[in-house]
């Protein structure tokens, strides 16, 4: 009987020393903004002093293709971007360790992250150029192949949100509008959209609305 109850303390002991996978890091601040070209490095941090800075490869990015060029007025587009692995290359701290080369080819550790949401290109009339915010969630992943300066094998979930922000600018004489700039902010620094923006999103949302309503008429 007591070595059943020393090798149960013992197995709880093993347990709280190892971080639990089902329980996700909440991602609280951060940003990731493309300029127009390309993306700029992604920063995040959260709990247990989880940080994350890492350059951005070409990945997988919905809105670039749907609403890179030319974006038409009130059209809805997906704000759908994942990287993982070599697209994805940083460094990580968890628990006041460190981890160099995420995502290296000869790495311990790898990560994937994962953007959600979607916006709605404003209509015309609002002026040559337009701010549009839409909220977006986040998920991700940090992977350990295996025992890492004393962090074991595992996968770490990354959880979050916040507000992206769409500039558009509108070349006079046409009904497109390009999109010049993208800023997913991340948790708490996520300022509330303007009224005008605000307003900018539902009309384009009610327009989609109608359309779907008549469609299926």
């Amino acid at each position: 009987m007591r070595a059943v109850s020393m090798l149960s303390v013992l197995a709880l002991a093993l347990g709280a020393a190892i971080p639990a996978s089902a329980d996700p890091i909440a991602i609280t601040r951060g940003a990731l903004t493309f300029n127009g070209s390309f993306f700029e490095p992604l920063t995040i941090a959260g709990d247990r002093g989880f940080t994350f800075t890492a350059t951005i490869g070409e990945g997988a990015v919905d809105f670039v293709p749907a609403c890179g060029v030319e974006c038409e007025s009130g059209r809805t587009f997906s704000l759908g971007a994942f990287w993982s692995g070599s697209d994805l290359l940083g460094t990580a701290t968890l628990d006041g360790r460190r981890f160099d080369d995420v995502g290296g080819l000869n790495s311990d550790t790898s990560a994937e992250v994962r953007f959600t949401g979607a916006m709605t290109v404003p209509l015309l009339g609002g002026g040559r150029a337009v701010t549009v915010s839409a909220p977006f969630a986040f998920e991700g992943t940090l992977f350990s192949f295996g025992p890492t300066d004393g962090f074991p094998a595992g996968n770490l979930s990354l959880t979050g949100g916040g507000i992206a922000r769409g500039t558009f600018s509108n070349t006079q004489g046409t009904d497109d509008w390009n999109l010049d700039r993208m800023v997913f902010q991340l948790g708490d620094g996520a300022e509330t959209p303007e009224p005008a923006t605000l307003l900018l999103t539902a009309t384009g949302a009610a327009g989609v609305l109608v359309r779907r309503r008549r469609s299926r008429q």
